[in-house]
């Protein structure tokens, strides 16, 4: 499989979830966040990987188009670890029928309704869910 086969199918399940077309990016609208998604070839070889950035409305309304400006940013794999193994064959290209339905049913559904709570923001942040990724300094204080 070559990143247009995998970037064709991942956009298929995040815009019927209700991502939107951001450039090559995608991003969800919530009313607490924005999510927002690339994909990321590594290496020019046959793995990939899925970047998520969370722009927290509550510190500014601009939204940056990159997600590694985002105030929140991580792996897929690193805020989902309990399916690591799934996600990361996955972007392997292995097992990848069973990444779909994963990334389909759990974590798209998960990241929705994080971008609509910033109290399961909130929760999240405080039980380490988000510890594995890059948090801009403000990030912290809107939780304390």
């Amino acid at each position: 499989m070559k990143i247009n086969e995998f970037k064709s199918v991942t956009k298929n399940i995040l815009v019927t979830k209700g991502f939107d077309v951001l450039g090559r990016d995608f991003i969800f609208k919530g009313s607490d966040a924005d999510i927002l998604i690339n994909i990321q070839e590594l290496d020019k070889s046959v793995q990939y990987c899925i970047n998520v950035g969370f722009h927290l409305n509550a510190l500014d309304s601009f939204v940056s188009k990159k997600v590694e400006l985002s105030h929140m940013y991580f792996r897929l794999e690193r805020l989902f670890p309990h399916l690591r193994e799934i996600i990361l064959d996955g972007c392997n290209m292995k097992n990848f029928g069973q990444f779909k339905t994963v990334l389909s049913e759990e974590c798209v559904p998960k990241l929705i309704e994080l971008a609509n709570s910033i109290d399961l923001i909130k929760l999240w942040f405080v039980e380490g869910g988000f510890d594995n990724g890059m948090i801009r300094k403000e990030v912290p204080d809107l939780f304390v």
